[in-house]
């Protein structure tokens, strides 16, 4: 091993007193550090309980009709230009329920659905 004189000396010396406040000190900060988890796990809790009681159960993938629309305005003939700017309408409406829209924020989505359903369904004037 070291046969170093410095070395044997300095082992040979007794610990250091500690300070008498120490112990206290490390539990007060135990107690904190416990107290900050539990109010952290509490709040966790409380907001996953929150979220899971908001959590809609059964949510249409599809926003339903409103009452007042007819069956024409929602039966849709499909065609290539009309496709896009339907699609854009749903997915708008699709959006605008999920994210809990009242109906006089989502009519307006409904009356240009209407609009553009009735115009795509307007058969040609045989003239």
């Amino acid at each position: 091993m070291n046969d170093d004189p410095l070395r044997t000396m300095l082992a040979s010396l007794p610990e250091p007193p500690l300070p008498p406040d120490l112990w206290p000190a490390i539990e007060r900060a135990r107690q904190r550090r416990q107290t900050r988890l539990r109010v952290a796990a509490a709040t966790l809790g409380s907001l996953a309980l929150a979220a899971l009681l908001a959590w809609p159960v059964n949510q249409p993938t599809f926003a339903p009709a409103p009452p007042e629309a007819s069956r024409s305005s929602t039966t849709l003939v499909a065609t290539p230009a009309s496709g896009p700017a339907l699609q854009a309408i749903d997915r708008a409406l699709q959006t605008a329920y999920a994210r809990g829209a009242s109906d006089d924020e989502v009519a307006p989505l409904w009356r240009m659905r209407g609009q553009l359903s009735a115009s795509l369904n307007r058969s040609p004037d045989p003239s």
